[in-house]
């Protein structure tokens, strides 16, 4: 019988490297790079994209730390830490 080895942690942990090695530093790299050959409107565009790349990667990063962090606590210690009532809903 197969048995899973990864956990649901991981699994996360892995899409978030993912997004953030490949695809999102890539993004940045680039826009970073060629930020200066676009027009003045494309320019300041693309400045915005690139910070908000910029903001993404370090919210990934901070989630891959808390994700590593807390890994191995149990439900009701992380439950007692962080309190979270009503579901986050996004706007």
């Amino acid at each position: 019988m197969y048995e899973a080895k990864a956990t649901l942690f991981d699994i996360l942990q892995f899409f978030l490297r993912n997004i953030t090695g490949l695809k999102l530093l890539s993004v940045i790299s680039y826009l970073d790079t060629h930020v200066n050959d676009l027009s003045n409107t494309s320019k300041m565009n693309a400045k915005k994209l690139l910070n908000e790349c910029n903001k993404m990667k370090q919210v990934i990063l901070l989630m891959l730390e808390i994700i590593r962090k807390t890994k191995y606590i149990s439900y009701t210690d992380i439950s007692e830490v962080i309190d979270i009532k009503e579901p986050v809903l996004v706007e």
